[in-house]
């Protein structure tokens, strides 16, 4: 299940700056994560200030280094801004496969969330 967890955070009228967020998922024998920084600007453009550590562990699979998708670190009218890490994972038993497997953080609307593949 993806999460947000680990941060430190202060704020104060109308803000919340958030530091060392972990954002992760694991499917089963794959774990894909990174660490966030990121702040909630009440009523104005929340933003992603920087995103760091990628790691990928695969137990039984292939797992490529994680790399970032290019990201939107501020929120706009389309929608909220957003940091994408992604790894191919690959199997040839008991016949070859690969996929791809994502985490996302999420921040827009006054909150933060994380989502998967």
């Amino acid at each position: 299940m993806d999460s947000i967890q680990g941060c430190t955070y202060y704020g104060g009228s109308g803000y919340r700056v958030y530091r060392g967020c972990g954002v992760s998922n694991q499917w089963g024998n794959i774990y894909l994560g990174f660490n966030a920084d990121y702040q909630i600007i009440e009523g104005y453009r929340d933003q992603i200030d920087g995103v760091a550590n990628a790691t990928v562990t695969c137990w039984g699979f292939n797992c490529s280094a994680p790399y970032f998708e290019q990201s939107k670190n501020v929120e706009d009218e389309w929608g909220a801004a957003g940091a994408k890490l992604h790894s191919q994972v690959s199997t040839t038993t008991p016949w070859p496969a690969s996929w791809d497997v994502w985490v996302k953080l999420n921040v827009g609307g006054d909150r933060a969330w994380a989502t998967n593949s």
